[in-house]
């Protein structure tokens, strides 16, 4: 099916190669369902609204329109694929039984898990609290900040972060292996 889109004022390579871009999306399994007359508006929006980032000592305009379609072509892939990603995990019922006749209901811990790990949780605070100013602020900023931002934050490297971090896991090691087997299995 060809594309009513019409692009007055318009480069005709430019829209040649929106046009391509949009038809090669629609022909991926990612964007099959979506229009091509949908999917070239996008491209050509993007286009448009990259347009302020054009520096013309760096290359030709066509180029330019190249590249930026491309990348967003490519861009509406990865999206489509970051919103799928865990669609091929199979669902199971609690009422299902494997092969040796259990369900998953017969697998649900009671109520009681709930108390042992807020005991748990009081606990590790506890021992974090107790840990060095350095370790204790950088497991606080854990909670909060990834690794490369406690970096930027403290101005120290990730690898120092990173090896802090390892550092005071083995310190924990105690505290995971003390834990009741029930919930040890169920945190792996």
């Amino acid at each position: 099916m060809t594309s009513k889109n019409k692009y007055l004022g318009l480069d005709p390579a430019m829209a040649k190669s929106i046009r391509y871009h949009a038809w090669r999306l629609k022909r991926s399994k990612y964007l099959a369902h979506h229009d091509t007359e949908d999917i070239e508006q996008d491209l050509l929006y993007e286009l448009y609204s990259c347009l302020s980032q054009y520096n013309e000592k760096k290359g030709s305009f066509q180029s330019f329109a190249n590249k930026v379609i491309s990348r967003r072509s490519n861009n509406l892939i990865y999206r489509q694929l970051s919103a799928k990603r865990g669609a091929k995990v199979p669902t199971a019922s609690l009422n299902q039984e494997n092969a040796k006749g259990y369900t998953l209901l017969d697998s649900v811990p009671d109520n009681n898990w709930i108390e042992q790990d807020l005991e748990i949780q009081i606990d590790v605070n506890n021992y974090i609290s107790k840990l060095p100013r350095d370790w204790h602020l950088l497991c606080e900023q854990l909670k909060v900040f990834t690794v490369t931002e406690i970096a930027k934050i403290s101005g120290r490297s990730r690898a120092t972060i990173y090896r802090d971090q390892e550092l005071i896991m083995s310190s924990l090691q105690a505290i995971v292996t003390s834990l009741p087997m029930s919930l040890n299995t169920l945190s792996n």
